[in-house]
C-alpha cells in the first residue's frame, strides 16, 4: 500500500472509485499522516459499520457523532454528522426565534479546505456557459490557489466557484442568517472557533444585480443595502476602505473570502446528478452511493 499519496490525490481517487473499501482504507491513512485525525476516525468508523455509524469526537467535548451519507433524520440541536462525501463534520443549528425554519441547517464545522476544493476542480466537469457575457479565462481553475497549503482554508475564490463547489457537493452556502443562527445558539465564542475573525464566506445568493455577498463575524448584523446606497452614489472608495464590507462585483476575489457548506434540514441534499451555477452547467456532481461494509 502506498503511504505516499498526498491528500488531494487520495482523496480524488476515494471519489473517482465512488468510496470504494481499498482507496477508502488508503485514504484513512493519508488523513491519519496529514493530522486530520478526526476526519481518519470518522471514516475508518464507517469502514468497519457502515452508515449510520457512532463515533466520538474528542475535539467536540466528546460528543457523539453519526457517520452517514445522509444527514441523519431523527437529530437535535447541536448534534453531530459526519459526512463521508466532503469528509467533514457538520453540527446541527436550528432557527432562532423570529427566523424562518428554513433556517435551520446541518453548518460545516470550519470553511473548505484547499485540499478538498483542488479535488474538486480535478473532477468536476464543465458543461456550456449559459450566459451571454464573458466571464474570467481562469474560472475553475487552480492557478489562483497553487500557493495556498493545503491545508489552508480556499480563498481567492469566485463567488460562482463557491456555487459550483457547494452544488457539486449536493449542499449549499453558509451565509448570514445562517451566521446569526450560530451566534444564538452556540455564541460568539463558539462561534469564533468555526471561522476566525478575519474571514469572510460567499453566500450563496446574489445580494444585487451584478454584485455578490461576503459575510463574517465582524459584519453579521450589517445590512448590504447601504452599501448598495454607496455604490448607487458612485462612492466606490468608500465601499473599497470598508472593512466589514458585504457587496463584492460578481468577478471579484479577495484573499480573505472562503465558502462554508451547509444542508438545510426542510431540504436536505440535493437530489440530482448536474446542477449549474448563475454562469456554467455543470456535468456532474460528487458521487453519493453507500460504502460497502467489510
Amino acid at each position: 500500500m502506498n503511504t505516499r499519496l498526498d491528500l488531494e490525490t487520495a482523496y480524488q481517487i476515494y471519489l473517482e472509485n465512488i468510496l470504494a473499501v481499498e482507496a477508502a482504507k488508503e485514504l484513512v491513512i493519508v488523513l491519519d499522516k496529514s493530522g486530520l485525525e478526526l476526519e481518519s476516525l470518522a471514516l475508518k468508523t464507517y469502514l468497519k459499520e457502515g452508515s449510520g455509524a457512532v463515533f466520538i469526537a474528542k475535539c467536540w467535548s466528546n460528543s457523539s457523532c453519526t457517520i452517514s451519507l445522509d444527514p441523519p433524520t431523527s437529530a437535535k440541536p447541536g448534534d453531530l454528522w459526519f459526512d463521508p462525501v466532503e469528509l467533514n463534520l457538520a453540527i446541527l443549528i436550528p432557527n432562532p426565534e423570529g427566523l424562518s425554519h428554513h433556517i435551520t441547517s446541518w453548518v460545516s464545522t470550519h470553511p473548505v479546505y484547499v485540499w478538498q476544493y483542488r479535488t474538486f476542480l480535478n473532477l468536476v466537469e464543465l458543461g456550456e456557459n449559459i450566459e451571454v457575457f464573458s466571464n474570467p479565462d481562469d474560472y475553475l481553475m487552480s492557478t489562483r490557489i497553487d500557493s495556498q497549503n493545503s491545508l489552508d482554508y480556499v480563498t481567492n475564490i469566485y463567488h460562482d466557484e463557491a456555487i459550483a463547489y457547494s452544488s457539486w457537493m449536493h449542499k449549499g452556502l453558509s451565509g448570514q442568517n445562517e451566521l446569526k443562527a450560530m451566534r444564538a445558539y452556540l455564541g460568539i465564542r463558539e462561534l469564533k472557533k468555526f471561522l476566525p475573525d478575519d474571514l469572510k464566506l460567499w453566500e450563496s445568493s446574489d445580494g444585487e444585480e451584478w454584485y455578490r455577498t461576503a459575510v463574517g463575524i465582524n459584519n453579521i448584523d450589517k445590512d448590504f443595502s447601504f452599501e448598495y446606497g454607496k455604490i448607487v452614489a458612485e462612492k466606490y472608495e468608500d465601499l473599497e476602505s470598508d472593512p466589514d464590507r458585504m457587496l463584492y462585483q460578481e468577478w471579484d476575489l479577495r484573499s480573505y473570502i472562503s465558502m462554508m457548506t451547509i444542508v438545510p434540514v426542510f431540504c436536505g441534499l440535493g437530489d440530482y446528478d448536474t446542477t449549474e451555477t448563475f454562469h456554467y452547467k455543470i456535468l456532474n456532481t460528487a458521487p453519493r452511493l453507500t460504502l460497502s461494509t467489510i
